[in-house]
């Protein structure tokens, strides 16, 4: 069973949108991973569409490790 976080915060490039999970996060196209983890990979993408719908932008993905 997976713990998992979605962290919205401003940030001074824009919008800094994050999903955590206590366990490895499931690929693209990978068929796994728990329902705690898949929901919450639902919502992002479902953020991502809303963005773009209210604001008329496109969603900018950045990836900073």
């Amino acid at each position: 069973m997976a713990t998992v976080t979605i962290m919205i915060a401003d940030t001074p490039r824009g919008v800094m949108l994050k999903i955590t999970s206590d366990e490895r996060l499931p690929e693209p196209g990978e068929d796994s991973g728990s329902i705690a983890q898949n929901l919450g990979l639902i919502a992002m993408e479902l953020i991502k569409q809303e963005f773009k719908a209210v604001t008329g932008k496109e969603f900018q993905a950045c990836t900073v490790q």
